[in-house]
């Protein structure tokens, strides 16, 4: 029993220093990362552990099952049923992490977007103060406006690229009526 402890032990371990060293080359690994880089490690060393069980038993996916009313059906079996569950939760964490694709991706827009910021938000923050049209508008005498503009860049920011149409339209409309081209209500 101790010789399979510390197989485990060690096996755990593997998988801790080799997720970090992954995420260390792709950039993304921090410090706080730890406690979900354990789960995870736990994780794969328990979907290891009934993957061999599975494979010792055949490969069974499913078994018969006699229910109360006396109907015979077939259903999972509760080790295939907990493989399904870690396949799923792994997935999760690696996307978390970024150690798949989706994940990288997500977390390298998070960073784009940490860094450069939207274009049309630091234009508009260029333009206060200054006047705009026959209006004689600027973003000083309509704080409102500004700040509801500011507040749907960086939602937009937020939201898939698809959506930036409509962030440079609703601006575009907003400095419209700054110039003094259309009311404002």
């Amino acid at each position: 029993m101790k010789a399979i402890i510390q197989q485990h032990d060690t096996r755990f371990e593997d998988i801790f220093v080799r997720t970090v060293e992954d995420m260390k080359a792709l950039g993304t690994y921090k410090q706080e990362f730890s406690p979900a880089i354990t789960r995870y490690a736990e994780m794969r060393l328990q979907f290891e552990i009934l993957m061999q069980q599975w494979y010792r038993g055949g490969c069974k996916i499913t078994e018969r099952y006699t229910n109360k009313a006396g109907a015979v059906n077939n259903r999972k079996t509760a080790l295939y049923q907990a493989i399904e569950n870690l396949r799923k939760e792994i997935t999760d964490i690696e996307n978390i992490l970024g150690l798949i694709p989706a994940g990288l991706r997500r977390i390298n827009s998070k960073r784009q977007i940490g860094k450069k910021g939207c274009s049309l938000a630091d234009a508009l923050k260029s333009l206060e103060g200054k006047t705009f049209g026959a209006g004689g508008g600027n973003l000083q005498q309509f704080p409102l406006v500004a700040s509801a503009v500011l507040r749907h860049l960086r939602g937009s920011d937020r939201q898939a690229k698809n959506s930036m149409p409509c962030c440079f339209s609703f601006a575009v409309l907003t400095l419209d009526a700054l110039a003094g081209s259309i009311p404002l209500r």
